[in-house]
C-alpha cells in the first residue's frame, strides 16, 4: 500500500508539472491549438487530483483517472502532436493499465 501511495504521489506531481510546462504551447498563433492546450492542461490537473484521491482509497476516483487519461492521451495524439497518434498513445495507455492493475491489487489486498 505504501509503495502504491508513493507511486501515486510521484505521478500526481509529474502530471502537475507537465500541465505547467504546457504554458509554453500557449504561445502558438492558432487560437484552436491554444484551446486544445488549455483543455489538455485542465485534464492533466484533473488526472493529477484523481490520482491523489485514488491513493487515499477513493475507488470512484479510478473511474475519473481512466476517463481523464484516455481523453488527455487522445487530445495529445490527435490535436497537439499531429500524426504518430498510435505511437504517442502506447506509453500513456500502458502506464494507465499498470496503474489500474496496481490499484486493483492494493484494493483486493485491503479487502481480504
Amino acid at each position: 500500500m505504501r509503495v502504491f501511495r508513493l507511486l501515486s504521489y510521484a505521478m500526481a506531481i509529474v502530471l502537475a508539472i507537465t500541465s505547467a510546462l504546457h504554458l509554453v504551447l500557449l504561445a502558438s498563433d492558432s487560437e484552436t491549438y491554444r484551446t486544445w492546450v488549455l483543455i489538455q492542461m485542465t485534464l492533466l490537473l484533473v488526472l493529477s487530483t484523481a490520482i491523489l484521491l485514488s491513493a487515499k482509497g477513493r475507488r470512484w476516483a479510478l473511474t475519473l483517472v481512466t476517463l481523464a487519461a484516455i481523453a488527455a492521451t487522445y487530445i495529445n495524439a490527435v490535436y497537439l502532436n499531429y500524426g504518430n497518434g498510435a505511437l504517442i498513445s502506447v506509453v500513456p495507455m500502458g502506464a494507465l493499465l499498470c496503474y489500474l492493475t496496481a490499484a486493483y491489487r492494493v484494493s483486493s489486498t485491503n479487502d481480504a
